[in-house]
């Protein structure tokens, strides 16, 4: 299919790209076709759904944006943000303690055993500070893999793209976070285009 094409809803593609990150990255096989498999939608996947979205581009870098962050929402209507410890993957534990969340071992509700982090009105903006230094580590992955173009650069970009995957996809509690209306009226904020963002929009209506 052609980049520029729009026969696909961004939405039916963003699932099938996310279904195909699912199933490289819980791969046992680490050879390198599989690899390639992580690069191509890395830079091919992606690239199309940034030019999806370039038409209503934002005024500052989502980095910034996310360290403009402020939680003012009302505690009291989120069940998920009462100070629970949350457990995450233990590949995420670094970015974690780089971002200063408070932890501690825990059991979910699942009967998981494991080091959880907690989850508050306080910590909230710990959570976004995790997602903001997973995405530099991943954009220096993609600057060191353009620079050196070897199967070692190729392998820490794989890794920062499996923890990106690991936050997004594989804690229940990160939705909670993006669906805020705090969170969402940020990057409405710094929106050129007067348009609604769908995937705003739904997130707002999800609270």
């Amino acid at each position: 299919m052609s980049i520029k094409s729009d026969t696909v809803d961004v939405y039916a593609h963003v699932a099938d790209v996310l279904q195909a990150l699912v199933s490289v990255t819980s791969s046992s096989d680490r050879d390198i076709d599989n690899n390639l498999m992580r690069l191509f939608i890395t830079r091919r996947c992606f690239k199309k759904i940034g030019m999806r979205f370039r038409s209503r581009p934002f005024e500052k870098p989502i980095l910034e944006i996310l360290k403009e962050w402020k939680y003012d929402d009302d505690i009291d209507k989120l069940d998920e943000l009462d100070g629970v410890y949350h457990i995450v993957s233990a590949r995420l534990h670094e970015h974690f303690i780089f971002a200063r969340v408070p932890f501690q071992d825990t059991t979910d509700q699942s009967g998981r055993q494991g080091c959880g982090y907690l989850l508050s009105k306080d910590e909230a903006i710990g959570w976004v500070n995790v997602l903001g230094n997973i995405l530099i580590s991943f954009r220096k992955g993609i600057e060191g893999f353009k620079r050196d173009q070897n199967k070692e650069s190729l392998q820490m970009l794989v890794e920062v793209q499996k923890d990106l995957v690991a936050y997004l996809y594989k804690n229940p509690v990160v939705s909670t976070i993006f669906a805020l209306p705090s969170f969402t009226n940020l990057f409405r904020a710094h929106m050129h285009s007067p348009k609604p963002v769908p995937w705003m929009d739904k997130m707002a209506d999800s609270t």
